[in-house]
């Protein structure tokens, strides 16, 4: 009984080995000698285009660092309470007519409006006025921060902004002329603080903007 035992040994370690060949051989057939795919990898995404710039904005018309301009470049004819009107709510400025009037800072149109009167009754806003007819003829009011309203008064025609319209420093208003009471073409230039009208020669100075030719 021993020696058999003994006499299969050699028979069980062959068979392991012709085992192990097979094993082998079949790895390196179907597995071990073939590189193993990889997945596919997209290709890669094309470059986006650089980002297009913000188109840059208008020419500001000389705005100061305070953001503030003169609606003209004009000479000053008349003051603030000058002598000759003591009731003279602001400067006249004389700019030709159809002078391109700007707003003098930036804000909110809080008004737009023929006023124009002879003998009591209502006059045309559209044709030259004269020192018997009462009034501003066209304008335009424009509140700023701080409680401030300009008015641009005696313009050529309807101006071209409308109540609640968002206005830049230097954006056209609209055109001087000769409506109202007026002797003839030029810019009245008043500005309101707190409702009550000031002086606009100091004001506008202490803005960086000074009024004048």
């Amino acid at each position: 009984m021993s020696a058999r035992k003994d006499k299969s040994r050699p028979e069980m370690g062959a068979l392991i080995v012709l085992v192990g060949v097979l094993a082998a051989g079949y790895y390196a057939f179907f597995g071990g000698g073939r590189a193993i795919p990889r997945p596919v990898e997209a290709a890669p995404a094309e470059p986006l285009p650089p980002a297009q710039a913000a188109p840059a904005p208008p020419a500001d018309a000389g705005v100061g660092p305070q953001g503030w301009v003169r609606p003209v470049d004009a000479p000053i004819w008349g003051g603030f309470h000058n002598s000759q009107n003591p009731n003279h709510q602001g400067v006249d400025l004389g700019a030709p007519k159809g002078t391109p009037v700007r707003a003098a800072s930036g804000g909110t149109v809080e008004r737009v409006r023929c006023n124009a009167t002879l003998n009591g009754q209502a006059y045309s806003c559209d044709v030259d006025g004269n020192a018997q007819v009462l009034g501003c003829g066209w304008y335009v009011d424009i509140r700023h921060d701080g409680d401030v309203v300009t008015r641009y008064c005696h313009l050529l025609q309807q101006p071209t902004v409308s109540v609640g319209q968002a206005v830049a420093a230097g954006e056209q208003i609209g055109l001087s002329g000769d409506s109202g009471n007026s002797g003839e073409p030029h810019l009245h230039f008043e500005v309101h603080v707190g409702g009550t009208p000031v002086d606009p020669l100091p004001f506008m100075a202490n803005k960086g903007a000074p009024l004048g030719a």
